[in-house]
């Protein structure tokens, strides 16, 4: 069986999501759409990420606000996007020792798949 054309038709709440494959005569089988996992979940997981304390003099923890299932990459760069550190880490929470840093604000970038966000640091 070869499929022709793939329809996606969505309900009006998440949970009414379905699949309809349309194939060469043989009709349409329709399948409720699953879970997947991807942009969607790794920007869920970015969204909520926390750096503190703010101001950091000894270390700067990383929280999210839900447990990491995929790897994430923390990078901390100064202002002249000069990364100063770096760690990857599969849990939800990440401790990076900045007492060696010069004082000044920082961008603290997470990368999870192809999802980034930043947010500042001021280092004392």
């Amino acid at each position: 069986m070869h499929i022709k054309r793939i329809a996606a038709i969505a309900g009006h709440l998440a949970s009414d999501r379905k699949l309809v494959a349309f194939t060469r005569g043989h009709g349409a089988y329709p399948r409720k759409l699953s879970d997947a996992v991807g942009i969607d979940d790794a920007q869920s997981y970015l969204s909520g990420f926390s750096a503190y304390p703010n101001p950091a003099s000894e270390y700067l923890f990383i929280e999210f606000k839900d447990m990491l299932t995929m790897s994430a990459v923390v990078s901390v760069y100064d202002l002249n996007r000069k990364a100063v550190r770096s760690a990857t880490s599969v849990s939800d929470k990440i401790t990076i020792a900045v007492s060696d840093l010069s004082p000044g604000v920082y961008l603290v970038e997470i990368r999870c798949g192809r999802s980034k966000a930043v947010r500042k640091a001021v280092i004392q």
